[in-house]
């Protein structure tokens, strides 16, 4: 019973170890988010009570002056009465 635990635990740890390091040979690296490689956030808060549609219109004027600078993946987003701007480096 003893020699199979053993067997068992050093063919999980072979295992893992060839795991690893074919993702180190291979060099995969995991993607990052926003918050791990950088970038920018910005938030909006309006003043007042502004509309939802005029919410929805300044979303889309940020939305196409950002995407005039060809900025890669860029997120733009209402919460609320905000509008959410996220922008990788």
């Amino acid at each position: 019973m003893k020699d199979r635990m053993v067997r068992s635990l050093v063919g999980i740890v072979s295992i893992a170890v060839i795991a690893l390091a074919t993702v180190v040979l291979l060099g995969w690296r995991p993607q990052l988010g926003l918050d791990l490689q950088g970038g920018a956030s910005v938030t909006y808060k309006p003043v007042g009570n502004p509309s939802a549609d005029a919410l929805d219109v300044t979303k889309s004027i940020i939305r196409d002056r950002v995407d005039s600078l060809g900025v890669a993946e860029p997120e733009i987003r209402r919460q609320g009465n905000a509008i959410v701007v996220e922008l990788p480096a």
